[in-house]
């Protein structure tokens, strides 16, 4: 058997050792890097997953005040639960399709509701036409005489909708609008309440004025008369 010496035997353990050592040192430090990427991958997710939540909540906020301000001008409005809010994607995302789906509802039922208005109007503007030239007579609220709320709850009983004799009463009888939202058929109010008419479009109503006229035609801003405001009969 071929001896070596110890110092040459030694040396070549000391080489081979020093060979091994740098793939034992990387197999010690892989897994902390490994670790460390893992954790940053993690760290990022996270970071996105809250954002994209922050982003939600916002977009779903904006949702909800915009379908609350379109229910707020309808009649009865739509039922629409309490907004949801976390921080869960599942729970945001029905939150998202639930008042998606509402505004799709109100602004449906808001359409259909205004088409009503409108064509109510046209109605009530025709039949009070139909009244033009009739006498004024107090307490009056038929065809042989007529006073300014029994004009109005005239033409608007025969739309089915039941007034009160009585502007001040007619004031409460429904929404009311501003002047840059009148419609045609919406009642317009006088001199404290005191005088009422029906809103015919372009700036002219029409109404019983005093005692010696006739149901006529006049504009807003007719002299001797100081517009209060609109109000919409519900139905």
């Amino acid at each position: 058997m071929l001896r070596l010496p110890a110092a040459i035997l030694i040396a070549c353990l000391l080489a081979l050792g020093a060979l091994a050592l740098p793939h034992s040192a990387a197999a010690q430090h892989r897994p902390e890097h490994g670790h460390q990427a893992h954790h940053a991958r993690g760290a990022h997710q996270a970071r996105g997953a809250y954002r994209a939540a922050v982003h939600h909540r916002r977009a779903l906020r904006v949702l909800h005040r915009q379908v609350v301000r379109l229910d707020g001008h309808l009649r009865n409005g739509v039922s629409l639960r309490p907004l949801r809010l976390s921080w869960r994607s599942g729970v945001l995302d029905r939150e998202r399709d639930y008042w998606r789906h509402a505004a799709v509802r109100v602004r449906s039922t808001l359409r259909a509701e205004r088409r009503a208005v409108t064509e109510r109007g046209v109605h009530a503007v025709a039949v009070a036409r139909s009244l033009l030239g009739v006498p004024y007579s107090y307490g009056g609220a038929s065809p042989g005489g007529l006073d300014c709320s029994g004009l109005t709850m005239l033409v608007y009983g025969r739309l089915g909708v039941s007034l009160d004799h009585s502007s001040y009463a007619q004031w409460g009888a429904g929404r009311h609008v501003s002047r840059g939202a009148m419609r045609p058929g919406d009642l317009v109010f006088f001199d404290g309440l005191g005088h009422v008419g029906i809103y015919a479009g372009d700036g002219h109503f029409i109404h019983a004025p005093h005692t010696g006229a006739v149901v006529r035609v006049d504009t807003l801003d007719a002299p001797g008369y100081s517009l209060v405001g609109a109000d919409r009969p519900a139905v």
